[in-house]
């Protein structure tokens, strides 16, 4: 036999009651023996295992991927989601400023000519509901990581200095910064180009969830929403 540490998030955290527990199966399981087993226990996830992809030890695999002893398997719900030097990321827990990335770029000031920002900030009306607050939710280690794999992908695209991303996690009030992003280049177009293409890329890969709550419920939605 051997032990895996399951982890869930977001709805499917809240679909099994758990945020993870460690799950014994016979040698040469699968990802979708994983499946087949915590779904006896609770068949509200056998609905979910049609829709999340899946992560061992922070890489996306499939179904059929084989497990070992001490693996540590993520459910990924859909998502908003390289090298270490691929840019500077990080998480906060607390209010952040607009400018929040732009602060934590690395490269010289002297090279810059063009500097690209974004920052999302919380706003009342989604999906035409009232939104009161916003709680996000992200699995931080597999998320830096797939974030470094981003900025590298757009470092082989453009001729850009320098990425940085900051991302709230906790609750989020109304007109808060959720998001703070900056690309820094020796011209506009390639800052501007590959902005777009990091935010982008975060709403399909990075494992980050929010909940909105409104006068109608709770309800989860990837971070692109």
């Amino acid at each position: 036999m051997i032990s895996v540490d399951v982890r869930y998030f977001a709805a499917v955290r809240e679909a099994r009651g758990a945020a993870g527990e460690t799950v014994r199966l016979p040698v040469g399981a699968t990802i979708a023996d994983l499946v087949e087993h915590v779904s006896l226990e609770r068949p509200s996830l056998a609905q979910w295992a049609e829709h999340v992809r899946f992560a061992q030890n922070d890489a996306f695999v499939g179904s059929d991927a084989s497990l070992a002893d001490g693996d540590e398997i993520a459910w990924i719900p859909p998502v908003s989601g390289g090298t270490p030097a691929a840019g500077v990321f990080g998480f906060a827990a607390e209010s952040i400023t607009a400018d929040e990335a732009t602060h934590r770029l690395r490269d010289a000031p002297g090279l810059r000519g063009g500097l690209a920002t974004f920052a999302g900030i919380v706003r009342r009306a989604s999906q035409g509901r009232e939104v009161t607050r916003l709680d996000y939710e992200a699995h931080e280690r597999m998320a830096l990581r797939v974030l470094e794999t981003i900025a590298g992908e757009a470092r082989t695209r453009w001729e850009i200095l320098d990425v940085a991303v900051v991302h709230r996690t906790g609750r989020v009030e109304l007109g808060e910064v959720a998001v703070s992003i900056a690309v820094s280049a020796a011209h506009r177009a390639p800052a501007l180009e590959a902005c777009r293409f990091i935010i982008d890329r975060m709403k399909e890969d990075v494992p980050i969830w929010k909940k909105e709550t409104s006068v109608e419920g709770d309800s989860w939605w990837s971070e692109g929403s």
